[in-house]
């Protein structure tokens, strides 16, 4: 259980630095001090603060400005608190920022955890790199960053609660101290009679990825977050055709390739960019947006769908930028002025959400390639390519980006949905995020060609903040002389965020790389509902390169990236466990004790990269206590069952 904050308004500043702008310090009273500066900007301008300190107010404090602005802060159970902006009299007024300052003792800060964090090494910005500043929407990322000891653990995490804000987040050291600024942005054109915000602020001392986990939680309960349903399909293994092809695709590439990927044990078959242009994805004057399939390319779509599924028995998801609008649509001329408006510039290449014609246009457009083709979901990309921003003439029915934004997203889902009731929507990285899984029931990570290792540390910090949701890997892919032991540790790698995603043009794949990752898909079926509904946690000595471990009803599961890590602990007493070796080979004999096992006699049964049995050795569990020393390849798989 999480303790709450007892928070404390101590003084106020009288002196506003400009217009509009004025500042109340806050401090909060736990173990090691937690100081915290309010500020405010408001049209008109707020004014300077009327008392040289803040007065209590109910369960909460309340600082006053010489205008009649009122800024409450109400505690929100534990860790939250209610920031309330106001005017006496009830008059209308436009918030521009609400700002809090947060200041920790940086002693033991060693590294921060946030959603825009480069995966390149690590999840994590490490010393010197915790001096950052990210902006955030509810189609970019989410307003929260951690900041960790050497261990991985909380020493401070704070952000918003609500995921519909535009935001700013940012830290930096600042003497003896670490300085977390937090910025909710105001809509300049929007005006309110009361303004709220909902602060997170939390020093419990536990680690970073159950911290995530609890924050994700409170906002969830915020919004009122209820799961979406998902159909036991998405747990199938899946193919996409990013990689190899990005939108050069036709009928041909598409057969050829289920009619493989069917063979190796692939139920799902995304066909991605390409489907629906015979221009360029990336050109502003392609013809993406009609969401009908390309002539010349698939001249009978739904009967390719048709093959896919009866003769494959795939489902069959579709590509969709939803907002996306290429000037060589065919309906560019009837939602042109529907799109949305930079400010002094000139209108880009989406639909804003905010326009009722636009949300109409691309949900119905949705539905109908999921009903006239027999879709079974869709993959949306590029959402997070448009701004909160709009100064198109068009009609905006809600004044809030991200009103508008979920609006789409729900009518969306509502749409997709009744086109077919066992749909997918799925989105990726960064627009995978809290917000949006009111209204999906898939996440992915996002684009890792050739690259397992950035892929599993974006499967790990997604997997934090997305429960109710599938998620899965980016589809792995690898370049063609790979070696056998480098496509195991991919394919481990995918099957251990969720179903196994891969690409690549099977038709130039060889019959043996076929058989192994055919190989690979099998282990994921048979043990498919421990993996997919197993409880989830990364683990070990390096906290910003993890491995990782499940624990599912009859059999757990444990993924090593490093040789750091010496100790496997299983929670509860099961008799099998299956030790995924992802070291290179050079990290040589791994040394392990396993505790938590059931006491008794073990048979250790090695795959190697083909998933393929090779050998077997005999182990033993005593007192919970179980010693493994192996020489287990790379890429490969230690099964231990109890006799």
């Amino acid at each position: 259980m999480r303790v709450p904050f007892c928070l404390t308004i101590a003084a106020i500043v009288t002196a506003a630095a400009t217009p509009g702008h004025t500042g109340a310090f806050v401090s909060v009273p736990t173990g090691a001090s937690l100081d915290v500066r309010m500020r405010l900007e408001c049209e008109p301008p707020a004014g300077d603060w009327t008392t040289p300190a803040a007065i209590r107010a109910g369960e909460g404090w309340q600082a006053v400005t010489e205008r009649g602005f009122r800024m409450t802060l109400t505690p929100q159970g534990a860790q939250a608190w209610r920031v309330n902006v106001s005017r006496d009299g009830g008059s209308a007024f436009r918030l521009l920022k609400i700002e809090a300052e947060v200041r920790a003792p940086l002693e033991g800060i060693t590294a921060v955890w946030d959603t825009q964090a480069p995966p390149a090494h690590s999840i994590f910005r490490r010393t010197p790199e915790i001096d950052f500043s990210i902006v955030t929407r509810p189609n970019l990322g989410i307003p929260l960053l951690v900041a960790v000891d050497h261990y991985g653990n909380n020493r401070l995490a704070a952000g918003w609660l609500d995921q519909g804000c535009v935001s700013e987040v940012a830290g930096r050291r600042d003497g003896l101290n670490y300085l977390v600024t937090l910025r909710v942005l105001g809509d300049a054109k929007l005006m309110k009679t009361e303004h709220a915000a909902h602060m997170y602020l939390d020093r419990e001392r536990s680690g970073w990825f159950d911290t995530v986990r609890a924050y994700a939680s409170r906002a969830g309960e915020l919004s009122g977050y209820k799961p979406n349903p998902i159909p036991d399909g998405a747990r199938k293994p899946l193919y996409s055709t990013r990689y190899p092809f990005s939108d050069a695709i036709d009928e041909k590439t598409v057969t050829q390739n289920a009619a493989l990927a069917a063979e190796m044990g692939v139920r799902q078959f995304v066909i991605d960019v390409g489907w629906s242009t015979t221009r360029s994805w990336a050109d502003k004057s392609g013809d993406y947006g009609d969401y009908t399939g390309a002539p010349g390319k698939f001249p009978n779509l739904r009967q390719t769908i048709e093959e896919l599924k009866k003769k494959h028995g795939m489902r069959v998801i579709l590509w969709a930028a939803p907002t996306w609008i290429g000037e060589g649509s065919r309906a560019f001329d009837k939602v042109r002025d529907y799109r949305v408006k930079w400010p002094g510039g000139d209108y880009d290449r989406n639909l804003c959400p905010r326009s009722p014609e636009a949300r109409e246009f691309i949900a119905g457009s949705l539905e109908r390639a999921i009903r006239d083709y027999g879709a079974d979901g869709l993959w949306m990309d590029f959402v997070d390519t448009f701004y909160d921003t709009c100064d198109a003439p068009h009609t905006h029915d809600v004044p809030e980006f991200h009103r508008g934004l979920e609006l789409l997203e729900a009518e969306i889902w509502k749409r997709v949905r009744r086109a077919n009731p066992e749909a997918t929507v799925e989105y990726r990285i960064p627009f995978a995020n809290i917000f949006t899984k009111q209204h999906a029931n898939v996440y992915e990570t996002t684009y890792s060609p050739d690259d397992f290792h950035a892929n599993r540390l974006l499967g790990v910090s997604l997997r934090a903040y997305s429960d109710g949701v599938l998620t899965k890997s980016d589809p792995v892919y690898w370049l063609g002389d790979a070696h056998h032991e480098q496509v195991g540790r991919h394919m481990m790698t995918s099957l251990f965020l969720g179903p196994p995603a891969i690409s690549g043009d099977l038709r130039r794949m060889s019959k043996e790389r076929r058989e192994q990752v055919a190989g690979w898909l099998k282990y994921y079926n048979d043990n498919r509902d421990d993996l997919t509904g197993g409880d989830f946690a990364p683990f070990g000595e390096s906290f910003h390169n993890p491995d990782l471990r499940i624990v599912g009803k009859k059999r757990a599961f444990v993924y090593l990236a490093t040789k750091q890590s010496r100790a496997i602990e299983i929670p509860k007493q099961l008799s099998e466990l299956h030790i995924h070796n992802s070291n290179p080979p050079e990290n040589g004999q791994l040394r392990l004790e396993v505790h938590g096992l059931a006491d008794g006699a073990y048979r250790g049964i090695y795959y190697n990269c083909f998933m393929k049995s090779d050998r077997q050795e005999d182990f033993e569990c005593r007192d919970g206590r179980m010693v493994v020393n192996t020489d287990m390849p790379t890429g490969g798989v230690l099964v231990l069952r109890k006799q």
